[in-house]
C-alpha cells in the first residue's frame, strides 16, 4: 500500500478559472494526478501557519472530489483567509504509477489512511471540518497518547507517552 504526496497547490482565484487553473497546476506537478485516487487535505494559512480544516477521500478520480467541495465551507475558508492549500496523496502502484481506480481492497487502505490523517489533523486543528470521524477522535481517550492532559497521567501512561514522543 503505497501512497505519494504532492502539494500544497494553492487556488488563486475563487472562481471556474480558478478551479480550471488548480487542476493545471495538479497536471503539471505530476500526469494524470487529477484522475487518481487517494486522499486529499484542504487547509488555509491563518496567521503565518497552515493548517488543515478538511481531509476527503476519493476512490474515483480526486479531481472530481475535490471539485465537489468547492461549496459553501471552503468559500466561507477562502473569503476569511485568502487562501486555500491541497495536498494530494495518491495510491500508487508498486512500480510508482498513480493508481485510477481503487478496485480490488485498495479501498481499504484510503479509507485507513484518510482516518489516520484525520486524527493527525484534528490534533493541529481542533475546528477540523470533518464531521463523522471527528467525533471519534475528538471522543476517544487514551493517557499517555490521546486527548489525556499530562496532569491525569499515571506512571504507565508517562511511560508511553515518553515512547511514543506525544504530548498527550
Amino acid at each position: 500500500m503505497n501512497f505519494v504526496t504532492y502539494g500544497p497547490f494553492e487556488l488563486d482565484e475563487w472562481s471556474p478559472e480558478g478551479i480550471d487553473a488548480l487542476y493545471e497546476k495538479f497536471e503539471a506537478k505530476q500526469k494524470g494526478l487529477k484522475f487518481s485516487v487517494g486522499v486529499y487535505i484542504v487547509g488555509c494559512i491563518e496567521n503565518g501557519v497552515l493548517k488543515p480544516w478538511y481531509v476527503g477521500k476519493s476512490d474515483k478520480n480526486m479531481g472530481g472530489r475535490v471539485f465537489k467541495h468547492f461549496n459553501a465551507f471552503l468559500e466561507d475558508l477562502y473569503k476569511k483567509n485568502g487562501n486555500l492549500q491541497f495536498f494530494l496523496i495518491p495510491h500508487i502502484t508498486k512500480q510508482g504509477r498513480l493508481k485510477k481506480s481503487s478496485k480490488n481492497g485498495y479501498r481499504k487502505a484510503i479509507d485507513r489512511l484518510e482516518f489516520a490523517l484525520i486524527g493527525s489533523c484534528l490534533g493541529c486543528n481542533p475546528k477540523l471540518l470533518n464531521k463523522q470521524e471527528v467525533t471519534f477522535h475528538s471522543n476517544m481517550k487514551v493517557p499517555g497518547y490521546w486527548n489525556s492532559p499530562s496532569t491525569e497521567h499515571d506512571s504507565s501512561a508517562k511511560a508511553l507517552a515518553k515512547m511514543l514522543r506525544t504530548k498527550s
